[in-house]
């Protein structure tokens, strides 16, 4: 008997004493909850991992212009993705999703042990060096074989191994279901918005389905309601913003302005943005972002908009 087997075995030999009292459904309701806390771990160490490697690479120049490393970065995560899986996994961890569904039919609701962190380290490093992917099937990928590998442990059969893979996998479909729709954070809280000439007191809110990013540069960028700000804006900005809104002027180029697409349920719109040196609250600050100025038709409760990954950064999520 190999090793391996030999430490499955005792693995198996104290699950079964710790459940040999428990009816076969509170032992997949047991299941269910531990898949679904290391799943769940598992995407906490993927977003981590992925905004570490974002946040490294961004940190020691300036990203409010254009930057030759924006064109080297995403070759260079591709290599390093290649290598790692190459030499290291030695098997294929691309199309997650593909991959899931293939094991459910083919497989027996198999999935390699390797995926259950593999695709955290391959997908982190493809994203975070700019790769043009989504985070979503590695997600569904290393959810999935956290189930099917715990089903494997405890010796379930087919029906119950899908279960629990199943298990897994949805909390990425919970995942795009959030940041389709959105859903709320934090209520508003103070904070401090730091532009070019001037501190902006600003209440901001986090809401976790609102993501955008300057296409050329990656910056997140700080939705801002134009109205309850514009007095304390400079003067140039001011009457820049104040054009802009009534007949869409260009900008001028000292004021190093960018047209940033945005995307909401009212449709597609340009909104002009300026670089802000931080956003600060209690907790903690963001630098290199934008602030994006809007001015809709209804009045918002909150004087800045921001995303999920920002409240990370700035402390309160």
């Amino acid at each position: 008997m190999k090793l391996r087997d030999f430490r499955y075995e005792r693995i198996f030999a104290l699950f079964y004493r710790l459940t040999r009292r428990l009816s076969n459904r509170q032992i997949m309701m047991l299941l269910a909850v531990v898949v679904g806390v290391l799943a769940g771990l598992g995407t906490y160490l993927f977003e981590m991992l992925l905004h570490g490697i974002k946040s490294g690479l961004i940190r020691w120049f300036p990203v409010d212009s254009a930057h030759i490393l924006f064109l080297i970065y995403p070759a260079v995560g591709i290599i390093l993705a290649t290598l790692f899986v190459k030499y290291i996994v030695r098997d294929n961890i691309s199309e997650g999703v593909t991959r899931v569904l293939y094991a459910m039919s083919r497989r027996n609701s198999r999935i390699a042990r390797h995926n259950c962190w593999t695709s955290i380290v391959g997908g982190a490093t493809t994203i975070g060096f700019g790769g043009s992917v989504g985070p979503e099937a590695p997600i569904v990928l290393t959810g999935a074989a956290i189930g099917s590998n715990i089903g494997r442990l405890a010796r379930l059969n087919y029906k119950h191994t899908t279960l629990l893979l199943c298990c897994g996998a949805v909390l990425a479909v919970l995942r795009g279901v959030l940041f389709c729709f959105g859903r709320a954070g934090t209520r508003c809280f103070a904070a401090v918005l730091e532009l070019e000439g001037a501190a902006l007191s600003v209440q901001a809110f986090c809401d976790t389905g609102f993501s955008v990013q300057d296409p050329l540069t990656g910056q997140a960028v700080v939705l801002v309601y134009y109205p309850a700000v514009r007095s304390a804006l400079p003067q140039e900005l001011r009457t820049f913003l104040d054009r802009y809104f009534a007949c869409g002027t260009a900008p001028p180029p000292e004021l190093r302005v960018r047209l940033v697409p945005c995307t909401t349920i009212a449709g597609h719109c340009v909104l002009p943005a300026v670089p802000a040196k931080a956003l600060r609250t209690s907790k903690g600050s963001a630098a290199g972002i934008l602030a994006a100025f809007c001015r809709p038709e209804t009045q918002q409760p909150w004087t800045a908009l921001l995303g999920s990954e920002l409240a990370v950064q700035l402390g309160i999520r």
